[in-house]
């Protein structure tokens, strides 16, 4: 089991290894998005960037970057990831909408 601590909203869930974090943001009601951006959303592809995160603790407990994420991530932050590409294997601690 891992725990997902989300700063901004003073949140944490906890979820089996290897969930999905886009998937486990929204189940419980995480705002991933910034307000005109959700009709942009690609609902999980990674084709649009929309879901970018900050992992402020834990990057090491997260899959690795897809190419997605390597492509829509080229000029970003490298603790910055897509919510719908990282698949969650330990604790993290997240910055939502960075």
């Amino acid at each position: 089991m891992a725990t997902i601590i989300y700063q901004r909203e003073g949140t944490q869930v906890t979820v089996p290894d290897g969930s999905n974090l886009r998937e486990v943001s929204l189940n419980a009601s995480i705002e991933l998005y910034k307000p005109l951006r959700k009709l942009l959303c690609c609902n999980g592809n990674g084709d649009c960037g929309t879901c970018v995160v900050d992992i402020l603790e834990g990057e090491d407990s997260l899959s690795d970057r897809t190419p997605a994420e390597q492509r829509m991530l080229a000029r970003k932050s490298i603790t910055n990831r897509l919510a719908c590409q990282t698949l969650v294997y330990g604790n993290v601690t997240v910055q939502t909408r960075p």
